[in-house]
């Protein structure tokens, strides 16, 4: 792109949205898997009848994803800054902190859609028509955040976008929590 007329400076400003719009495909490229073969195998039914509880196997579940999501979110930033040619070594643990604190939420909403769409024979192009609508809200916080980082440095922990994407994270991992006992049951 450099080559096209931008500045180091309209790379850094696209850069905070480019980013997250590859974390996203990420995150539903590998969520839309990761139920399937308990699924089809019958291994999901088979743990709920040893008497394990749905919001262990929810956790469990979404610890998997969310690390799974992080080391794919990792080799993504890394590859964008090759291509790009920025240098994010300066701020690379406070973008760390935004990616851990939006992939939660990111995380925690996929992990409970993906087991509801498991069955679903369009489940591929089902996840991505209802998690992109839950998920704005912490996108965008997480774009703001991150042309932030990208401008100062620094992430301001008192801003109205940090206390949004703390406040989503909560909320969509107390009712991934409580509604994922109804969902693998039916």
């Amino acid at each position: 792109l450099k080559q096209v007329g931008y500045s180091q400076e309209d790379l850094l400003t696209l850069s905070s949205g480019l980013i997250w719009i590859e974390f996203l495909f990420c995150a539903v490229l590998s969520l839309n898997a990761s139920f399937v073969y308990e699924r089809e195998g019958g291994a999901l039914q088979g743990l709920l009848l040893t008497g394990v509880d749905p919001q262990s196997l929810y956790f469990s579940k979404f610890l998997f994803n969310l690390a799974f999501l992080l080391v794919l979110e990792a080799f993504t930033l890394c590859c964008h800054c090759l291509l790009f040619g920025l240098d994010l070594s300066s701020i690379s643990l406070a973008l760390f902190a935004l990616v851990l604190l939006a992939s939660i939420g990111l995380s925690a909403v996929g992990t409970l859609l993906s087991s509801m769409l498991a069955c679903v024979s369009g489940r591929e192009f089902m996840l991505p028509l209802i998690m992109f609508p839950l998920f704005i809200p912490t996108l965008g916080a997480a774009v703001m955040l991150t042309a932030e980082i990208l401008s100062t440095g620094s992430l301001d922990i008192s801003s109205f976008w940090f206390t949004l994407l703390c406040g989503l994270d909560l909320i969509f991992l107390a009712l991934g929590s409580v509604l994922f006992q109804f969902v693998v049951w039916e």
